[in-house]
């Protein structure tokens, strides 16, 4: 996560909005050894400094690794459970493997030398299968009874088996889901592609009215490949006298701002799914206060 993505967490948790914050284990999952965890460390603290209302909070893992879990928790678990004061909580991401979780989850209290919020459990099949949750009996009464579901929305046709799964063995479980609701909101017409589009629209109108064509080589580079391509026959003096032409200027202005919707990309996608979620956290404020 980059530090203006970091920003706007940290705006969005001082205004009271509930945050949960996942330490991105997953995307380091087949080198967890370049997970920099001191970096994650930073910005949880940076947001719990900043929060006005509960985060949650993710403790290290390593994906589908058990001992490799019980390490990292020894190493930097006890730094995230002691943020976990007042409102916040710090959840165990439970693993599978040849302990089982009962005994998987009392291993990680001892690494942790603390007790948890509670749990974190994976959504997919191959990862932590519904079947299993009626494993979760056998888990020490110590840890409370809250549930966290990574990578499933409330809005999943599976999440309503995990939850009847889950009744069964902790009755009254304090259960939450991911928010990845807002992926079912993009796509053509949809409310967060929508805002992507008037984003990236404004970004890149923004980055041309800041242009200077003349100190742009790599856009007049663009053009020049454009205008060799459409027109093969042309030697170079008449490649350098359209490129110097009202035709090239165009040509360049279309490179750039095609070049500029590239690199502003990312930056649109991000301001898109905040500004959606703040929309949406208004709309639930509004309702409730009506």
């Amino acid at each position: 996560m980059g530090e203006g993505a970091i920003e706007r967490v940290v705006s969005y948790a001082s205004e009271g909005h509930k945050i949960l914050l996942d330490s991105g284990a997953f995307i380091h999952r087949s080198d967890p050894q370049s997970m920099p965890w001191n970096r994650v460390l930073a910005v949880y603290a940076r947001v719990i400094a900043a929060a006005t209302s509960s985060v949650t909070l993710i403790l290290p893992d390593v994906v589908g690794d058990q001992d490799g879990t019980l390490k990292v928790l020894q190493l930097f678990g006890a730094d995230v459970l002691a943020m976990a004061t007042n409102d916040h909580e710090a959840l165990l991401p439970l693993q599978l493997g040849e302990r089982e979780p009962a005994q998987f989850v009392d291993a990680a209290i001892a690494a942790l030398g603390g007790v948890p919020s509670g749990l974190a459990l994976p959504s997919r099949d191959f990862a932590f299968p519904a079947s299993k949750l009626a494993s979760l009996a056998d888990i020490t009464t110590a840890l409370p009874r809250r549930l966290h579901f990574l990578g499933i929305s409330r809005a999943a046709q599976r999440l309503g088996e995990r939850l009847l799964r889950l009744e069964e063995v902790w009755p009254g479980c304090v259960v939450t889901c991911d928010a990845c609701e807002h992926r079912a909101k993009v796509g053509q017409g949809r409310p967060v592609t929508v805002l992507r589009t008037e984003a990236l629209d404004r970004l890149t109108d923004q980055a041309i009215d800041e242009w200077d064509e003349t100190e742009d080589d790599v856009s007049a580079d663009v053009a020049r490949e454009a205008i060799r391509n459409q027109f093969p026959d042309l030697d170079e003096n008449d490649i350098d006298a359209m490129a110097s032409s009202t035709w090239g200027s165009m040509a360049q202005l279309q490179a750039r701002q095609t070049l500029n919707r590239k690199q502003l990309g990312p930056q649109a996608t991000t301001e898109s799914i905040y500004r959606f979620a703040m929309d949406e956290g208004e709309k639930r404020q509004s309702a409730a206060a009506a």
